[in-house]
């Protein structure tokens, strides 16, 4: 793995099947806590939504390793949909996904702010669908 450029304009590039392992299987770590949390409710939805951010991230940037394209250093996840979808790389569950933007940062310090509760079990399937796309990729 190396880094390039700047800090806040840093890209990240793996370029082996190694490092999209790497990331699959930290992506896989993320999921499998997301499985034991679904219905639990002492885990608070920013935790939750954390975890899944996570996982969808990790999940994203191993198929960009896969294709041996630069990525930037980031957690906006509609970056690197708009990376992948460049490449000719469809997301199907981005609309459901990218959502989940906000969790990896703004919503752990600042809580959730918005009224309709949080569908968990729609999240665990669209995370679990890409990770599982991403396997057969890597």
């Amino acid at each position: 793995m190396s880094w390039v450029g700047r800090a806040e304009r840093a890209v990240c590039f793996m370029s082996d099947v190694k490092a999209a392992q790497q990331l699959l299987s930290r992506s896989r770590v993320d999921l499998d806590a997301l499985e034991a949390v679904v219905d639990n409710p002492k885990v608070v939805d920013e935790v939750f939504g954390f975890l899944a951010q996570q996982a969808v991230e990790k999940a994203l940037k191993a198929q960009l390793a896969m294709l041996e394209i630069q990525f930037p250093v980031t957690h906006q996840l509609t970056r690197l949909v708009s990376v992948l979808e460049k490449a000719g790389v469809k997301v199907p569950e981005s609309g459901t996904l990218l959502p989940l933007t906000p969790f990896a940062v703004q919503y752990r310090y600042e809580g959730l702010d918005f009224e309709d509760p949080f569908d968990r079990k729609s999240a665990l399937k669209s995370v679990r669908d890409l990770v599982t796309r991403t396997r057969k990729l890597v």
